[in-house]
């Protein structure tokens, strides 16, 4: 693949950005990568920084076979005690809160031996935030510094550290699309099912009575995107059921029997309530793991396994989190940010192998904020079935 060759290139670089689509082996290249330079001894250690436990859980398992030993046991009280990172291993995957709270314990190690730093997902730093404060003042004194994200970018201003910009756009190494994936077979292409109908509510003595065609406020949309969404309107009845009944036409005639279903609720009660429809309409109860619970990482991790057809959750399955049979994401969540639309519907476009075929499936509200932030993903969806058309027609039979 054209990155593979990038992520080459790199290594005689101390500062690499690419920007690389969901399931496309960025950490599996990071990793070769990481183990290069210490190989050749450009590094004695590793740093590897990411954004939640999910993320830091993973990354040991994902570049274990390339002989690279990485511990997520190192917590503050053991950098602390010890003032360095153990010989046994090659080095640590910490979480950005981790780093914020032992930037100065971690400023000294990475000064005192040289250390290759590992930024994942890095645009949730930025300089005036405290997490990107934090990283800058820890990793000052890095070798190289190697950083990975699907979604470069910032819902603000706020730059990201260790990168470059020019004239306030930030600059990238190399980018590996969603379209490039697609043309690859690497990810699957993605498909929005846009949802209207008539929604009704009370506000300041009003009372709406509307679809998706009418054109309202800004305010006013948001409320009709929030009360659309409500337990008990018909309205996301008709869309979970919509969203299983593509579920089940793919687990019966595309041979995916293992096919599974995201549902993105607002927040743990929405969550709760969500599995009350689901138990009502379809005669069995999903699993729901919303972020606030002891177990909800030990329920998705359950969840990627079992028989079990649907997951609802709400802020804990979007970046990190793999489950390559999912086929079908219910967008039922009010959230209209670009950054976290895109990282949510990422979770569709994986692959178990790159003989699957078929497309990802979006079930959303017909909101004209959401399909707007569809539209570029569609761009990216057409370009890359084109590709891959006239990739196979050059190719003949």
């Amino acid at each position: 693949l054209q990155f593979e060759n990038k992520f080459s290139d790199a290594t005689q670089s101390n500062n690499f950005f690419p920007a690389v689509a969901p399931n496309s082996g960025k950490t599996r290249m990071a990793g070769l990568l990481a183990k290069r330079t210490i190989d050749r001894q450009d590094v004695q250690q590793l740093i590897v920084a990411v954004p939640n436990t999910t993320v830091q859980d993973q990354w040991p398992e994902d570049v274990e076979e390339y002989g690279l030993v990485l511990s997520k046991k190192m917590d503050g009280k053991k950098l602390a005690r010890r003032g360095n990172l153990s010989k046994d291993i090659h080095g640590v995957v910490l979480t950005y809160a981790m780093i914020e709270s032992n930037k100065e314990i971690l400023r000294k190690i990475v000064h005192d031996v040289p250390t290759g730093i590992i930024l994942d997902e890095p645009h949730h730093l930025g300089t005036s935030k405290a997490w990107g404060d934090a990283s800058r003042e820890a990793f000052e004194y890095g070798k190289f510094y190697l950083l990975l994200s699907g979604t470069p970018f910032r819902p603000d201003e706020n730059q990201i550290p260790f990168s470059d910009y020019s004239n306030g756009e930030l600059e990238l190494d190399f980018q590996y699309t969603l379209a490039d994936a697609i043309r690859d077979g690497i990810s699957r292409p993605v498909e929005f099912m846009c949802t209207n109908g008539d929604v009704s509510w009370e506000s300041d003595g009003h009372r709406f009575d509307v679809n998706f065609n009418n054109d309202l406020s800004k305010k006013d949309s948001a409320k009709r995107r929030r009360y659309a969404l409500d337990y008990g309107k018909p309205f996301v009845k008709r869309m979970l059921q919509k969203a299983y009944d593509q579920l089940t036409e793919i687990k019966s005639h595309h041979q995916q029997p293992n096919a599974k279903m995201l549902v993105i609720g607002m927040d743990k009660n929405h969550c709760d309530r969500l599995s009350i429809i689901i138990e009502e309409s379809l005669g069995f109860k999903p699993v729901v793991a919303p972020e606030g619970i002891n177990n909800a990482r030990q329920l998705i991790d359950d969840f990627k396994t079992s028989s079990e057809p649907i997951i609802i959750a709400c802020n804990m399955i979007s970046e990190g989190v793999n489950i390559k049979s999912a086929r079908v994401l219910v967008y039922a969540t009010n959230i209209v940010s670009p950054l976290s639309f895109e990282q949510i519907v990422g979770r569709i476009c994986r692959k178990e192998n790159t003989d699957q075929t078929g497309p990802g499936l979006v079930f959303m509200a017909d909101d004209p904020e959401l399909r707007e932030m569809a539209k570029r993903i569609e761009e990216m969806t057409k370009h890359g079935l084109k590709q891959l058309e006239d990739r196979s027609s050059q190719e003949g039979p």
